[in-house]
């Protein structure tokens, strides 16, 4: 059985904090308040500040009516199925973007709400979320937002602030210095009308298309919307605006709020965030638990391997196990006694003395520095012994074996070999 890559106390660490990081991540992802996306003291859906739309997303929320603050493409995402809302659009000469964006989103909606802008302020440096000072916008602002929608009319801030009276509306808003509408051609249509002008005017395009145009964001803004009537009012522009059941999708691009949809950005981001870090520390466990080889897995060596050597090797292993290496000894010095004999035309029939006797003088014609009668000594003396030393027996065959080459080839040659 094959080890693995950790130890069982490394094993039972990284499974802990494994089971560990999930178990925080489902909990966390699952109790924990969905934060705020973007800080904002603007005129904008997610600002909290007295000129912020933020009251009024919530009170569309509280009556169920279906809301999406939209970061992208937002003419395309309301489509001939939603109501899109722009409220307050930040438009001047110096963003053509924006202007070409609006223009696109009036093309792609069937309908929407144009709210024009009317307020800004700088955010009180002591108090994040906070207007420092608000002040009416220039009247560029409104002149380009209704120019840039091709909304045929101009706007008016009549004198007077409080209680208006209005037609067409269940209850009259109450505004401080009241920015309405004032036509200029016959394709605006009033909904509600004041004195001093209109507050909320219809358009239809040549497209079948339909623009709401609401002349003054205070009975929707934070400030306003609890001020007497305003959010009966406010309730009553959304009616005109939205058919039953439609979703409300909310446009933030024209607020410098676009973030185009990013699947690596989501994943980096809480709550994903912590199964992407999770998912990372998998990796690389399995990165460092593939380290230790490279490439396929070598096979496993067959129990048995096939040739003559692996047979002798074996044959004298069991012959070493058994005791036996001095006795092999001997019948290894007997078959080259034959052998030499053979090789040098010794004749056939000799008794083992006449052969001893033979061979020796042979050995000494020519030169040979082992004697045949030390040899057979050596080995007798082995073979009396009851279990002689591996050592003594290779160099007692390692000698016979000089004595076979010196015999056949001569001691230079057997030196060499």
């Amino acid at each position: 059985m094959s080890e693995g890559p950790f130890s069982r106390r490394a094993l039972v660490w990284l499974v802990s904090i494994s089971v560990a990081s999930f178990a925080t991540w489902l909990v966390v992802g699952l109790i924990a308040p969905e934060p705020t996306e973007v800080d904002s003291a603007k005129a904008d859906a997610y600002s909290r500040s007295a000129i912020g739309h933020r009251a009024f997303v919530e009170l569309m929320r509280a009556q169920d009516v279906p809301v999406m603050v939209s970061r992208f493409d937002s003419g395309t995402r309301a489509g001939d199925q939603a109501l899109l809302v722009v409220a307050e659009p930040r438009l001047d000469a110096d963003t053509p973007a924006r202007t070409r964006k609006l223009q696109q989103m009036l093309r792609s909606a069937r309908r929407t709400l144009l709210v024009l802008p009317k307020w800004q302020g700088q955010e009180d440096d002591q108090h994040p979320g906070w207007l420092g000072r608000a002040e009416l916008v220039p009247p560029t602002a409104v002149a380009r937002a209704l120019q840039d929608a091709d909304i045929p009319a101009s706007y008016a801030l009549p004198a007077g602030d409080g209680v208006l009276s209005c037609e067409g509306v269940p209850a009259n808003p109450t505004l401080q210095r009241p920015q309405l509408l004032r036509p200029t051609s016959d394709q605006l249509t009033p909904l509600i009308t004041c004195a001093g002008g209109w507050l909320l005017a219809e358009r239809e395009d040549a497209l079948g298309g339909t623009v709401w145009i609401l002349s003054d964001p205070d009975v929707l803004a934070n400030h306003g919307l609890g001020d007497g009537d305003n959010a009966t009012v406010a309730w009553a522009v959304l009616g005109y605006a939205r058919r039953p059941g439609q979703t409300v999708v909310l446009d933030e691009t024209l607020h410098g709020h676009e973030r185009a949809p990013s699947l690596w950005r989501e994943l980096f981001t809480f709550p994903l965030a912590v199964a992407s870090v999770q998912g990372a520390f998998v990796v690389a466990f399995l990165v460092w638990a593939g380290l230790g080889r490279f490439g396929a897995p070598l096979p496993a060596p067959s129990p048995l391997s096939a040739g003559k050597g692996v047979l002798v090797e074996n044959t004298a292993a069991l012959l070493r196990l058994g005791g036996h290496s001095a006795y092999t000894l001997g019948r290894y010095l007997e078959s080259l006694k034959h052998e030499v004999a053979r090789t040098l035309h010794a004749p056939a029939g000799l008794a083992p003395a006449e052969l001893r006797d033979r061979l020796r003088r042979l050995g000494r014609r020519r030169r040979v520095t082992e004697d045949l009668a030390a040899l057979e000594t050596s080995v007798t003396r082995l073979r009396e012994e009851r279990a002689p030393a591996p050592a003594a027996v290779l160099a007692i065959a390692r000698r016979v074996h000089r004595w076979r080459q010196e015999m056949l080839g001569g001691p230079e040659r057997a030196g060499g070999s």
